[in-house]
């Protein structure tokens, strides 16, 4: 008889908002799954898809474990762009959610990849490492992976894969923190036509107006908080995503400014920033969403 009632659908699905709120995700996707089964059509149908994706997304294991549910919550996430793509709104969630998890599906790769090479599993680092290229090729990873390939290519003594694998490094990241160290390596072997940093030229500097306008900011892609320690904030932008050291970036937690952040320090997989200002009673979480500052 529940099943015929007029409240059955909504009340399935606030049932999986309760325990998601709760942060029960196992009970929250449970009810969201079953949500779906008997009521596919149903107006809420659009999110509760969303919600089962993030919900098998939080109940996932960290990086350096089985990611068994963070593939499900992938594919999960993709059936809202597949089955409700018109749903502007939600198809937005649903592709932000999407960068997130195969960051980590990414670094689960890259860490894994890491762990064959200190076993010397040379040949299993770069399956996994190749794996990665093809599968999440915006990685913000992609360098550090990069480096580790060619370095798994030297000790195979596959000298020429090694240096294709080191000149695609230093030309794809020049401002890598490993890069001089990787321009060594191609002088050893033997390389005379190495790529070299590209040295700005010196241009007077041009006025400003005294109220420069938003859209006269430089454009930087969005981002997300990968990890908080303290005062600091480890994001996912480098310098290839227009980050500097001194850049200010507001945080969000959907419409909800948390506070600011100054960056310090611009490294090859993440940058770190450091607390400026937080709204009353907030705090910075992961996943929380940075911009560039508009002030």
């Amino acid at each position: 008889h529940f099943l015929r009632s007029e409240n059955a659908g909504v009340t399935r699905f606030y049932a999986g908002e309760c325990y998601f709120a709760m942060e029960k995700y196992e009970d929250a996707s449970v009810e969201y799954q079953s949500f779906l089964t008997f009521f596919p059509n149903d107006p809420l149908a659009a999110e509760a898809q969303y919600k089962l994706g993030a919900a098998l997304a939080e109940k996932a294991l960290g990086p350096e474990r089985d990611q068994t549910d963070m593939n499900e919550a992938l594919t999960e996430l993709e059936v809202v762009l597949e089955r409700y793509g018109e749903n502007q709104a939600v198809a937005q969630k649903a592709e932000e959610k999407i960068a997130i998890v195969k960051d980590k599906l990414a670094k689960h790769e890259y860490l894994v990849a890491k762990f064959y090479r200190r076993e010397k599993r040379f040949e299993a680092s770069n399956n996994r490492l190749n794996y990665l290229f093809d599968n999440f090729p915006a990685s913000a990873l992609n360098g550090d992976a990069l480096l580790l390939s060619a370095q798994n290519y030297q000790s195979l003594g596959q000298t020429d894969k090694a240096k294709e694998a080191y000149s695609r490094f230093v030309q794809e990241y020049p401002a890598h923190e490993q890069a001089k160290e990787a321009r060594k390596q191609l002088a050893k072997f033997g390389e005379t036509n190495i790529p070299q940093p590209q040295v700005q030229p010196q241009t007077p500097p041009k006025e400003t107006p005294a109220a420069a306008t938003p859209a006269a900011l430089p454009p930087l892609r969005e981002g997300y908080v990968v990890l908080t320690r303290d005062q600091q904030v480890f994001i996912n932008l480098i310098a290839e995503d227009g980050i500097q050291q001194g850049m200010k970036l507001d945080v969000y937690r959907g419409q909800q400014r948390i506070g600011t952040i100054r960056m310090v320090d611009v490294q090859g997989g993440f940058s770190i920033g450091e607390i400026e200002s937080l709204a009353p009673g907030m705090t910075i979480q992961e996943e929380d969403r940075v911009i560039l500052s508009r002030e």
